[in-house]
């Protein structure tokens, strides 16, 4: 059994807290949700988080489909609707994800990987789990609790099909898993 602890920082000192898990027979790549750590002293907060959570314009899914831009008026390329994602999320996922695939292509051998989080950390493990099947890794399962919605419409049809083993556990009065992008 191994943990390996993967924080990498980015932006202005925000960070991406991710585990990788192991046992005999499978590999669990594990997210962090969103921190607000109460200073005991002054009763203030550090909200390194909040900007991740808060930078909700929707990107177009990086790597599908380029989009040709002619004064200010943007169109896919490839002439279908683009999968957007929330753009605090991705980048969060995006810059943990080489030492997260490092990781799971150095210990997932004859072992099965799994990704989990909890709110934030929910949203990063879908879009890690994402990628890691865009990358070739076959993706047991993901268990996602009170994870807010990662994208659009097209992007949860796409995700749906990339990784259909996904389990999104969310409370009926939790605002957050309801919170969609605009």
């Amino acid at each position: 059994s191994r943990v390996v602890n993967i924080t990498p920082t980015f932006g202005l000192g925000h960070s991406t807290q991710a585990y990788v898990f192991t046992t005999e027979d499978a590999l669990i790549v594990s997210f962090e949700g969103t921190q607000t750590d109460l200073n005991p002293l002054d009763g203030s907060f550090d909200n390194a988080d909040i900007p991740t959570d808060a930078s909700i314009q929707l990107l177009d899914l990086p790597g599908l489909c380029p989009r040709r831009c002619l004064f200010g008026f943007c169109q896919p390329v490839c002439g279908v609707d683009v999968p957007e994602v929330h753009e605090g999320f991705w980048t969060a996922a995006d810059v943990a994800f080489p030492e997260v695939l490092a990781h799971v292509d150095a210990l997932s051998e004859g072992r099965r990987v799994w990704v989990t989080g909890h709110s934030l950390g929910g949203a990063l493990a879908m879009l890690t789990a994402f990628r890691l099947e865009r990358e070739g890794v076959d993706v047991q399962g993901v268990q996602a609790f009170g994870a807010p919605l990662v994208g659009d419409m097209a992007f949860g049809g796409y995700y749906d099909a990339t990784v259909p083993n996904t389990h999104r556990w969310v409370i009926e009065d939790d605002v957050i898993p309801g919170a969609l992008p605009p």
